[in-house]
């Protein structure tokens, strides 16, 4: 499984699936979709009345450890990767043959260090195309 960040204005960033990660995939992936709804009061009813705006947003949250040559390097590493996520961007799932794009496409990601090794977890939030 690869996924590759965009955001508006920059190029790709490889979240999961780069040659240098410790795991062949994502690991704890987590997949989630809720509806845009509206919700509005009636007069004289028990019950609202509700309707589908027709987007849906959907979460990722997954963790990838990647291995690097030394701790200077995953250090230098984790500051320019991070520096990534200032903006909204498009986001590209890829398992096999099934692919997922995400617009308005939004990352959060926080590092540990154990070594040279960083273990990132990332937490995406988009609306799918």
């Amino acid at each position: 499984m690869t996924i590759v960040y965009t955001p508006e204005g920059g190029s790709g960033v490889t979240l999961a699936g780069a040659e240098t990660d410790v795991a062949d995939g994502p690991e704890g992936l987590d997949i989630g979709t809720t509806a845009e709804v509206e919700t509005v009061p009636v007069v004289r009813s028990a019950y609202p009345f509700r309707a589908a705006r027709g987007n849906r947003l959907y979460s990722f949250r997954f963790r990838a450890k990647k291995k690097h040559a030394s701790y200077e390097a995953a250090v230098s590493y984790s500051i320019t990767h991070i520096a990534a996520f200032n903006n909204i961007g498009s986001c590209v799932i890829t398992q096999g043959s099934a692919t997922l794009t995400l617009t308005k496409a939004s990352v959060t990601a926080r590092c540990r260090h154990n070594g040279a090794t960083t273990e990132w977890d990332y937490s995406i939030d988009g609306i799918k195309t």
